[in-house]
């Protein structure tokens, strides 16, 4: 008996060796033999920029320092004030993947965009703000390695940097937070944004592919608008993509809060105004668009919801209001309903 379960053992493991031998060949350990690469496509980073002297270096420095290289930077400076423009011009000098472009009067965050959009050249794109930045050296590394499922729109995490409370912090993570799905097909990709509200419409915090960007902003208006203009660029770009993935990753981008349109709490008159009627104008210029491409039976619902939500939005901030502005805020409130007929 001993002897035949000392043969059985021993030839036991062998089994156990040749299993193991065979499990490092399927699946090599990375010391040992590296997982195989793919070349990673190239992005365009597009920066809107209007009166950040204060932060802009530091985004800049952010991307400069990226272990990740074949990207390129536009510029587009809004009509600064300030040496803002100056300082991306001086940085285009130094660095030949920086571009630089100036607007020789301030025209609002969509217009700068499209421009930066229009002389975008890499394969995909995505839009930094100028206040804010990307995190560790390996961000762009990390984030074009998603690329790798070819969605046309990949939505990533952020994280939040600035004067924000816990609250704030929370509901601005929440807002920004993927949709850990795969969606195909622009109704789909924009009932789940717009309808569910699965995902934000924010630009920032999303990888675009470049063409389909451009197929976007090509039918942006030449509007002046810096309230609600995500909405209405992002609809725009969705309208004209194939897939989305969202993905909860480490965040590669940190945005500023308290600075832009984040900037104040306080809800007086002239920001419930600036708020209503920028997101009024945002769905009007929506729903002119699907009339235009005769998409307005398939996006009927989307668009209905979207209206609704523009309404309780508008609704909801009247009600942090002095009483003082409650005649002038009912004025600007009916109008709203009037556009939205």
């Amino acid at each position: 008996l001993d002897y035949w379960e000392q043969s059985y053992g021993s030839l036991f493991g062998v089994w156990l060796c040749i299993l193991a031998l065979l499990y490092r060949r399927i699946v090599p350990n990375s010391q040992d033999s590296p997982l195989p690469s793919f070349p990673l496509p190239s992005l365009s980073i597009l920066i809107p920029l209007y009166n950040d002297e204060q932060y802009v270096l530091d985004c800049l420095e952010s991307i400069l320092q990226q272990s990740f290289t074949n990207f390129e930077i536009i510029i587009v400076d809004d009509g600064s004030t300030d040496s803002s423009g100056r300082l991306a011009d001086w940085y285009s000098y130094q660095d030949e993947r920086v571009h630089s472009y100036h607007h020789l009067s301030n025209q609002g965050s969509l217009i700068a965009r499209k421009t930066a959009v229009q002389y975008a050249t890499k394969d995909y794109c995505i839009f930094v703000d100028a206040d804010d930045y990307l995190p560790t050296p390996t961000t762009l590394e990390n984030l074009m390695r998603l690329t790798i499922t070819n969605e046309d729109i990949i939505q990533f995490s952020i994280m939040s940097i600035g004067n924000a409370t816990k609250q704030e912090r929370r509901n601005m993570l929440k807002w920004f937070k993927p949709f850990r799905r795969k969606l195909y097909g622009a109704p789909s990709i924009l009932n789940h944004c717009f309808s569910k509200s699965h995902y934000c419409w924010n630009l920032c915090g999303k990888l675009f592919r470049t063409k389909v960007c451009k197929m976007g902003f090509s039918h942006v208006k030449e509007v002046y608008s810096v309230m609600a203009e995500d909405a209405y660029a992002f609809f725009l770009i969705a309208f004209h993509a194939n897939s989305y993935r969202g993905i909860t990753t480490h965040p590669f981008y940190a945005y500023r809060y308290g600075t832009g349109i984040s900037n104040g709490n306080e809800m007086d008159l002239g920001r419930y105004s600036l708020h209503t009627t920028g997101e009024c104008m945002m769905v009007r210029m929506i729903e002119e668009f699907l009339r235009d491409n005769d998409s307005q039976d398939i996006y009927f619902l989307t668009l209905q919801t979207l209206k609704r939500r523009v309404i309780d939005g508008a609704k909801n901030r009247r009600k942090q209001l002095k009483k003082a502005d409650q005649e002038e805020d009912l004025k600007i409130f009916r109008q709203c309903l009037s556009d939205l007929e």
